[in-house]
């Protein structure tokens, strides 16, 4: 990939997360985008909901990789609870960008057993 391809895509990343952060900023809800930590990133951004952090992958990219995009978000969760002992109940999520849709659209992956967590809480 060249630089100019390169930069394009950091620059529709970068958007991505800030238009997330605005989405959950309009509903009320505490969000913020992290920096990069290098091998203990944090992910993309947390938001703060139903006294539990949900710790965000955000993709906004062509092709579709659940899989490792949810290794990602699990890893960065842990990160996130390492720095962070006594942050509560965190939940790692993936979201990612639907084409040619408004943020509200975008889908949500989470593994089965923390979305089990959720629903039973």
């Amino acid at each position: 990939m060249d630089t100019k391809q390169s930069r394009a895509n950091k620059r529709k990343g970068s958007q991505w997360e800030t238009d997330l952060v605005e989405y959950f900023r309009s509903l009320d809800l505490l969000a913020e985008r992290l920096r990069l930590s290098g091998s203990y990133d944090e992910g993309d951004l947390w938001f703060f909901a139903n006294r539990k952090y949900f710790i965000v992958e955000a993709k906004n990219e062509k092709g579709f990789k659940p899989g490792p995009w949810m290794q990602e978000a699990v890893l960065e969760r842990d990160n996130w609870r390492r720095r962070r002992k006594n942050s509560g109940r965190v939940v790692p999520l993936v979201i990612a960008k639907r084409r040619q849709s408004n943020v509200s659209k975008a889908f949500v992956i989470i593994q089965l057993d923390e979305f089990m967590e959720l629903v039973n809480e």
